[in-house]
């Protein structure tokens, strides 16, 4: 059998897709410097945050609401809290949110930032999640609630 680049080529094509383009939220936000973030709308119904992309984290991480601002967990707070940390996600207002446990980001060393010596205890979860104001939305994505002011801001 002879090598037809021609339906080869063709046969690609048909199976390539078009990639997505996300853009940015316009607002630059963290604790560290202005860095260009980006939309989520997460659970159901959607709430709107801001995130950071991070190609080293198998979760998307989101502010807790309950926590994320709140004097017993943040002492000092700035009035614009919730808008430096992205906006904050209510998980009781989703009726999506299926909650997994507490656990650790960096158990033992590995993982996010872990070169760092950061860990964070998160509340991980399972919800929907839509990129940006208007992209694809992806059903029972894996995310971690971040309950504190650090190591992770936004």
């Amino acid at each position: 059998m002879s090598w037809e680049p021609q339906r080869w080529a063709s046969s690609l094509s048909a199976r390539s897709s078009s990639p997505i383009v996300v853009s940015p939220s316009q607002y630059f936000d963290g604790n560290d410097g202005p860095w260009s973030s980006f939309f989520l709308r997460v659970g159901t119904p959607e709430q709107y945050v801001r995130v950071l992309v991070s190609t080293a984290s198998p979760e998307s991480m989101v502010v807790l609401s309950e926590y994320g601002c709140s004097d017993s967990v943040f002492s000092n707070a700035p009035s614009n809290c919730a808008s430096s940390r992205g906006d904050l996600f209510t998980s009781n207002k989703s009726s999506s949110w299926n909650e997994l446990g507490i656990f650790n980001i960096n158990n033992n060393g590995v993982g996010l930032e872990a070169n760092l010596g950061y860990s964070q205890r998160s509340e991980f979860a399972t919800d929907d999640i839509g990129l940006s104001l208007n992209g694809p939305k992806l059903e029972n994505q894996t995310l971690a609630g971040i309950a504190t002011p650090k190591p992770f801001y936004l």
